[in-house]
């Protein structure tokens, strides 16, 4: 009678053990739900989603970019063109410009749409003042960005740090 009522007792307990560990993973997985599906931003979204509410009427998918470094420093167009295609722009060529003295970044519209420009040097972090027009439609590109000494001072460098 004793034995009996000794395995009667483990068994409840062993199935309130269970209970206990069920309930605690179902109220993780209630918890994990609410925390995945709450709004939480990132690097690119804060970028993008940035760009977007300042010029709501252009895709960067539809601008296209050339990057040119015209620094002394090696890498430097890379990074960016790598940073502009994370933020979902259209990066047709990354290259040297044709000196190395270059003082100020410069964003060019090269196709006559100056908000299109404007997007990518916002994007950047580069000022409006350095937007300029230059049409050069053979270029096929929409956008050129002439990397300046002042690299350091751009998105893509700043958020590396």
């Amino acid at each position: 009678m004793m034995n009996q009522e000794l395995k009667k007792t483990i068994t409840n307990y062993s199935l309130n053990i269970i209970i206990l560990i069920l309930l605690t993973f179902s109220g993780f997985m209630i918890y994990s739900i609410f925390i995945n599906n709450s709004p939480v931003s990132d690097k690119k979204t804060d970028v993008t989603d940035t760009t977007k509410k300042s010029f709501p009427q252009i895709n960067s998918k539809s601008i296209t970019v050339e990057v040119l470094n015209g620094t002394d420093e090696k890498k430097i167009a890379s990074t960016v063109r790598e940073f502009l295609i994370y933020n979902e722009f259209d990066v047709v060529k990354a290259d040297n410009y044709k000196t190395s003295t270059v003082e100020k970044t410069i964003i060019i519209d090269r196709v006559g749409d100056i908000k299109k420009a404007s997007k990518v040097a916002y994007a950047l972090g580069v000022s409006e003042k350095l937007v300029s027009t230059q049409l050069m439609p053979e270029l096929y590109t929409d956008v050129t960005v002439i990397i300046g000494r002042d690299f350091n001072s751009l998105k893509p460098f700043i958020s590396n740090k």
